[in-house]
């Protein structure tokens, strides 16, 4: 019977299309030479048969979509930070890649949100990131007054003790921040050009702290590094004008031009603090150029600056042959530019 057979051939009969029932009666009656036997067996198996076929053409049904996505979960964050901190006239606007809120006008806040979106793509670029290292927005609150800091701090962050002259950084979890204090009297776009650079600086922290760079943490990122790369950023993002990268380079070509070995310059303490961080500024875009900016910055940077006097130490841990080859082509590309 047709019960009886193998598993795969009935499994094979739900693939089939639907069967019209008077050919299913036909066949049967001819097999079973009885017309009541058959009239059952043709409607049990028309049954199976089509009951199979429209399992098979059965098409799922979209999963509806969450009520409220990360991006919606982090708006009303910022709007409930600014109101535990009792901020008087705050606002806020929202850009593709960030949240920009605080106690600034919102017009300023719109030229800082302009400038933020500008450096996102250079950014995740320079550490090869394939998008921002952070989940959904990152916010961005820009106070005026100190004691609007205090109580970010403490009740938001749940630090007691800050420093208003640092930028905050909380790029991990649900809900990514930075804070910093600014002058409610500065330009728009000198605000702008400062939140810029401390983005990138939120964009270098957090790729250090993926994948294998990860070890080092925030440990081995130094001020001067962190600022100069920051302000490579704002150049190659087109914040700062034409004139600036110009001047910049200039500067750097003449350190080239002096033949005075990287071991050599680093430790020459009559530099001045304006040619050292032109030096420094030109190393690490010079690694953003080779594309490995990220391995360089944990590995060679930190271990060749003495952040205390501000100048770079000794060299001796390391082959002598690495810095010699980083020395050769630096030169050559800032020379150059290949």
């Amino acid at each position: 019977m047709w019960w009886s057979c193998p598993v795969a051939a009935r499994q094979s009969m739900r693939n089939i299309a639907p069967i019209p029932v008077m050919t299913i009666l036909a066949a049967a009656r001819n097999f079973c030479g009885s017309v009541t036997v058959a009239v059952v067996l043709a409607a049990a198996a028309a049954e199976t048969v089509n009951a199979g076929s429209d399992a098979a053409t059965e098409v799922p049904k979209p999963t509806d979509p969450p009520l409220f996505t990360t991006e919606d979960i982090q708006r009303e964050a910022v709007k409930d930070n600014l109101k535990r901190v009792g901020v008087q006239n705050a606002a806020m606007i929202e850009t593709r890649h960030f949240f920009v809120a605080g106690s600034l006008p919102e017009e300023k806040l719109r030229e800082i949100g302009a400038a933020l979106d500008k450096i996102e793509s250079v950014a995740c670029d320079r550490m090869g990131l394939i998008s921002h290292p952070w989940k959904g927005k990152l916010a961005v609150y820009c106070f005026t007054d100190p004691q609007e800091l205090r109580s970010f701090m403490r009740f938001v962050a749940n630090e007691r003790r800050h420093d208003p002259d640092i930028t905050y950084y909380s790029l991990k979890g649900d809900n990514p921040y930075m804070v910093t204090l600014l002058d409610r009297n500065a330009k728009g776009k000198d605000l702008a050009v400062t939140m810029a650079e401390h983005v990138a600086i939120a964009f270098l922290r957090a790729g250090l702290q993926s994948g294998y760079y990860g070890f080092y943490r925030d440990v081995e990122l130094t001020t001067p590094v962190a600022t100069a790369y920051s302000r490579i950023i704002a150049l190659q993002s087109k914040i700062l004008p034409d004139s600036e990268y110009t001047a910049y380079r200039r500067q750097l070509r003449n350190l080239a031009r002096k033949n005075i070995p990287l071991e050599w310059m680093w430790r020459d303490k009559r530099l001045r603090p304006e040619q050292r961080n032109i030096l420094l500024m030109g190393l690490i875009e010079y690694f953003c150029h080779q594309g490995n900016v990220k391995q360089n910055i944990v590995y060679f940077l930190p271990r060749y600056y003495d952040n205390k006097d501000g100048i770079f130490g000794s060299v001796d841990p390391d082959p002598k042959w690495l810095l010699n080859q980083i020395d050769i082509s630096w030169r050559k590309w800032v020379l150059t530019g290949k």
